[in-house]
């Protein structure tokens, strides 16, 4: 069991120290129990997102990042007010090298930094959601189980890699 709270709290300090004062990252949490989860692939998923939220802001922009319980989740919420995700395409987000219209050739990515969190949040049981306007701005949602359903073991890592490599060999058309 580790505490969920401060695992956010280290990776807001750590992007903020890359990002300088190019945007301003505030945290906010709620008191909470320790959650049973896989430290690393929840890490990476929650990296994953807030490092995105700064990547497509706009500069001296601000980056929310809430903590807190709903009913039976734990809920990690990363809010942005950047450049948005049009409406049609975000049924498409987590497909392998999916990347939206408004950002294909002007912001660097490989389309899978989504795929991988979402991969990483389903093996503790729980699910990632969305919303987003074009120009307004997105919010994403970890939901997580608070009890030890769908807990992780020790293949999680290799499961997640397994998922991914056919991911990969499926899509690639090099």
């Amino acid at each position: 069991f580790v505490n969920l709270r401060l695992i956010c709290q280290d990776i807001v300090t750590d992007v903020q120290s890359t990002i300088g004062s190019l945007h301003t990252l505030i945290f906010g949490a709620e008191l909470m129990e320790p959650v049973y989860i896989d430290v690393a692939l929840i890490k990476r998923a929650v990296s994953n997102l807030v490092t995105n939220a700064v990547k497509y802001s706009p500069p001296h922009s601000e980056v929310n990042i809430n903590l807190w319980t709903q009913e039976d989740d734990v809920v990690v919420e990363v809010n942005d007010i950047g450049i948005g995700i049009p409406a049609a395409e975000q049924k498409y987000l987590f497909q392998p090298y999916f990347r939206a219209s408004n950002v294909e050739n002007m912001i660097n990515g490989t389309g899978l930094g989504l795929r991988i969190a979402q991969d990483s949040v389903k093996l503790h049981g729980g699910r990632i959601e969305v919303e987003s306007q074009v120009g307004q701005g997105t919010t994403f949602r970890i939901f997580l189980p608070r009890t030890q359903q769908g807990q992780p073991d020790e293949t999680s890592e290799n499961l997640l890699l397994e998922s991914t490599v056919i991911s990969l060999d499926e899509e690639t058309d090099l």
